[in-house]
């Protein structure tokens, strides 16, 4: 009876240790995904937000976005004296990420708390890719010929920065607008920051106190 009783005491203290009241949140968010060299698209996410202290606190999260064309290439059509066609090899993007980082609260308290983050975790990036061939036509003028696309994915590690603001609302609920700027870390796509591996994120939604 004795260590039963104890069991539980030592279950209770651990668990307002690690997940005492009021310090956690879940965030719930919406926006615009905007690669580099591409159309805009669609994002959300769900994240946790675990804090150490008022202003600092860990945060798990996971998203998906998803985007038309990419990769805006351009080629020189002597023929119809044209420098400026457009080229989409790439369409139907649709990633899936998911994240951990840390986030700090710059000015507090404020009406609008801003705030800095900083993660980096897995994507699973899938698309649709297409073989491109410059035609030269009988009258002299070119078109682009697209073959059938195939679908291609790849496993990436990527970092993102952010910076936001947050606004209390109630006891438990905020609400928070945030600028994302990401990239992958092991693309094809030229390295770290370039401009087919980057892509900006602006968020807006609603945070919960639990």
């Amino acid at each position: 009876m004795k260590k039963s009783c104890l069991s539980v005491i030592i279950v209770l203290l651990l668990s307002s240790f690690l997940f005492p009241q009021g310090m956690s949140s879940i965030q719930f968010s919406g926006g615009l995904v905007e690669p580099m060299s591409s159309n805009p698209g669609l994002s959300g996410v769900i994240q946790y937000n675990y804090n150490l202290t008022s202003r600092f606190n860990l945060f798990v999260s996971t998203d998906y976005s998803y985007w038309g064309q990419k990769y805006n290439n351009y080629y020189y059509d002597a023929l119809s004296y044209n420098q400026h066609k457009i080229v989409y090899p790439e369409s139907d993007h649709s990633l899936s990420r998911a994240m951990a980082g840390a986030r700090y609260v710059v000015v507090e308290p404020a009406k609008f708390r801003l705030f800095v983050e900083g993660g980096i975790g897995y994507s699973y990036l899938k698309y649709k890719s297409y073989n491109i061939n410059l035609v030269t036509n009988p009258d002299g003028t070119a078109e682009l010929l697209y073959s059938n696309g195939a679908y291609e994915s790849e496993n990436l590690f990527n970092i993102s920065t952010g910076i936001g603001f947050i606004h209390k609302m109630t006891s438990r609920w905020d609400i928070l607008f945030e600028f994302k700027l990401n990239t992958y870390l092991n693309s094809h796509y030229y390295g770290i920051f370039s401009a087919r591996g980057t892509f900006t994120e602006y968020f807006a939604g609603f945070n919960y106190r639990i």
